[in-house]
């Protein structure tokens, strides 16, 4: 036994000194704790691991920017693959300014890893590089990082600072996958490509800036923010480039789950795609439900499919493009019924008879652009300029364009005519007369929606020589009264023409012709309140007057618009007004679909009833002073708020919603009205201003819930009623 004894341990001995002898080192050297491999050059080094400690790296580790080796100094310039995996006990790490790349896994699983210091010259961080870094708190990258690999940043469920490298150009897939303390995200414009899901459930992440710049062409793979619910504000600064954006699917696009889109830090309601953009590309504004307004350029050639899809508040769209745009499913989930279609001059039939244009209910021709205003928008620029230069190397006018296109008359289309366009941009020398000029026909209720107007106007510096408001009116005069007057030479008694603002007087007028027969830009007309709610009453003085205008008014382009009243008459608290306001709102609707010579409504009667809605007059007592007509304060105001965001806004670029206007009640307007009078005041104005802007967007729904939300929201204003207490 003894002998068999001394010949195992002899054996075991043998096979230990064996394995020391034969063993495989994973690494060249180690000096002061970490482990090298030399690279190829001979120069440098690669920081790596010993496989028979591997995960052994712990504490605070700060790497060399070189170390010596046999009598020679060799720079560190990368982290090699799986260096510092699964080290569970690394804390930090502090990389040298020779540092050039982190190989895939480098610092995988290091879940007590809280802080990484990057040397300043790193170009790639590799595939899972801190993959499961779940303490890591922040990242910044250097200036230098180019590429980010697949699952770099997958799992760090701490990391809530991240800071991209403006060198960037490649994020890959699944690279953020899961960060969920991440709130703040700005991709730069130098990225080309997000991967798949490469920010997919950042369940924290509120806000998303996308950078971009004419010279790159940004893709963004499936799913990148899967859910990412907290999404609210999505910022970019270029909404040209943003059309060109390679959206693979809904998700890839933020504004699935913000539903706005915002440039310059301000959320966008009326978006002007820029001139020169000649493709939509899909997905782009899908669920962009924030959004009232779009204005398509002359040069847009294609919409992609689901562009818009879902644009619930979208209620106008304004074409420039003078043939129709190539699109297919653009519109989707989308109410044509009460969406109005501005298109080019002479441009209407070919709209008509295109999907999905021909879909809406309601076409309205814009004017005949004026000498130089190429891109048909309505002001003389440097996209006009830049536009026309094109034009004349490219070639192939059409003759709508040369119109407005030959500034020197001489029957060509030349850089002469460039130079003239040139120059009148650079003098401000836009000949037209930029006044607005409104004449409202109707009777009191018409005198009601105007008696602020020129109120507004000062308050938001309109000057009184650019914005001039007449109206005709005459005690419960209806579409029949207006339309026999069109053949008498002697005005009624009780007849009256007279300005409600603006600086200019007219001459003498004899007949009703005579009063049309003026340069009017706008002309409103409305029925007489006792029978707003009767369709069959508008016709056929409405044809009559319509025909009567367009052949008297020597402004061919003159805009007609329709005065959608309020509901009167007897009022409860379970009815104030509004199934009287519904059946006004159903026969303008019907009598919107039957003609086609309106170009928009004035909804003051939609704003009145909004107003009702939340509580402000619960009884016909506060917006009415007679049950009929609109109180001193807050009834004549809200109106005149509908007039300006319906007219006036679309003119001078000016919402009415964060007007300063206010309106105390005066002795004199209290002394006559039997109602009590709610003074508008620097606390409660914007809740009648959001009931006018609200009306504009529905004009045919109520909209309270909605106005209480954002004046919540926005404002801090939770109890609406008591913010109008009566005089």
């Amino acid at each position: 036994m003894k002998r068999l004894s001394f010949r195992c341990a002899t054996l075991f001995l043998f096979i230990i000194a064996s394995a020391w002898a034969t063993r495989s080192y994973s690494y060249t050297f180690e000096a002061d704790g970490l482990y090298y491999d030399i690279n190829p050059d001979g120069t440098t080094v690669t920081v790596t691991y010993d496989s028979y400690l591997s995960g052994s790296y712990a504490g605070d580790i700060v790497v060399p920017d070189s170390v010596d080796y046999n009598g020679r100094r060799l720079a560190v310039t990368s982290i090699g693959a799986s260096a510092f995996r699964a080290c569970a006990a690394l804390t930090s790490v502090t990389l040298p300014a020779g540092i050039e790349s982190i190989s895939n896994y480098a610092f995988t699983e290091c879940t007590a890893l809280t802080a990484v210091a990057f040397g300043g010259n790193e170009k790639v961080i590799g595939d899972y590089a801190f993959d499961n870094c779940g303490a890591l708190e922040a990242a910044v990258f250097p200036a230098t990082v180019t590429t980010v690999g697949d699952c770099a940043f997958r799992d760090c469920a701490a990391l809530a600072e991240l800071t991209l490298s403006d060198a960037l150009t490649t994020i890959g897939r699944w690279t953020f996958i899961n960060c969920t303390a991440l709130r703040r995200l700005e991709i730069p414009a130098s990225v080309t490509e997000i991967g798949a899901s490469a920010f997919q459930s950042c369940s924290s992440l509120d806000s998303v800036a996308i950078n971009l710049r004419p010279d790159t062409h940004l893709t963004v793979g499936k799913f990148v923010f899967f859910s990412c619910k907290a999404i609210s504000t999505v910022t970019t600064n270029d909404l040209g480039q943003w059309c060109s954006i390679e959206f693979i699917d809904v998700n890839a696009n933020p504004i699935n789950f913000s539903h706005s889109i915002s440039i310059g830090g301000q959320a966008i309601s009326n978006l002007e795609i820029p001139q020169g953009v000649s493709r939509i590309e899909k997905y782009a504004f899908y669920s962009c439900s924030s959004l009232q307004r779009v204005q398509l350029p002359n040069s847009l050639k294609e919409i992609a499919d689901s562009a818009f899809w879902h644009c619930y508040g979208l209620n106008a769209v304004t074409s420039l493009a003078p043939a129709p745009p190539a699109a297919d499913m653009v519109f989707v989930d989308f109410n044509f019924e009460h969406a109005t279609l501005n298109v080019p001059y002479a441009a209407t039939e070919a709209y008509r008879t295109t999907s999905p244009w021909r879909d809406f209910e309601f076409i309205n021709e814009l004017p005949a652009p004026k000498l130089g205003d190429i891109n048909a928008d309505g002001s003389i620029d440097g996209g006009d300029v830049s536009i026309l230069l094109e034009m004349v190397h490219a070639g192939g006018l059409s003759d709508e364009q040369k119109l407005i296109a030959d500034l020197n008359a001489d029957g060509s289309i030349d850089d002469v005519d460039v130079s003239v366009l040139l120059g009148k941009v650079l003098n401000n020398d836009d000949d037209d007369d930029k006044s607005l000029r409104i004449l409202a026909i109707g009777n009191s209720f018409t005198q009601d929606v105007l008696t602020y107007l020129g109120d507004l106007a000062k308050a938001s510096g309109i000057e009184s020589a650019d914005l001039k408001v007449y109206i005709t009116y005459s005690g419960g005069a209806s579409l029949e009264y207006y339309s026999n007057l069109i053949e008498t030479e002697t005005l009624p008694d009780g007849f009256f023409f007279q300005q409600y603002h603006g600086a200019e007087e007219f001459c003498e007028y004899a007949t009703f012709a005579d009063i049309i027969s003026h340069d009017w830009d706008i002309i409103t007309l409305q029925q007489v309140s006792t029978l707003a709610n009767d369709y069959n009453s508008y016709q056929p003085y409405l044809d009559k007057l319509a025909t009567f205008i367009r052949e008297k008014c020597p402004n061919k382009n003159v805009a007609l618009g329709w005065n959608l009243v309020w509901g009167v008459g007897s009022m409860t608290a379970d009815d104030p007004g509004t199934s009287r306001w519904q059946k006004n709102a159903e026969a303008c609707r019907q009598m919107l679909l039957d003609t086609d010579y309106f170009s928009f409504i004035v909804p003051s009667g939609t704003a009145v009833q909004n107003a009702r809605a939340l509580g402000i007059d619960n009884i016909g007592h506060f917006i009415t002073r007679d049950n009929l007509h609109l109180c001193y304060g807050a009834g004549l105001y809200v109106a005149a708020c509908a007039w300006w965001e319906a007219i006036i806004a679309p003119w001078c670029g000016k919402s009415i919603v964060g007007s300063p206007a206010v309106h105390p009640i005066t002795a004199q307007e209290q002394a006559s009205s039997p109602n009590p009078c709610m003074p508008v005041t620097a606390d409660n104005n914007i809740i009648l201003q959001l009931c006018a802007a609200k009306a504009i967007e529905k004009p045919f729904e109520l909209s309270a819930d909605e106005i209480a939300a954002e004046a919540a929201e926005r404002y801090g204003i939770s109890d609406i009623p008591a913010m109008f207490p009566s005089e």
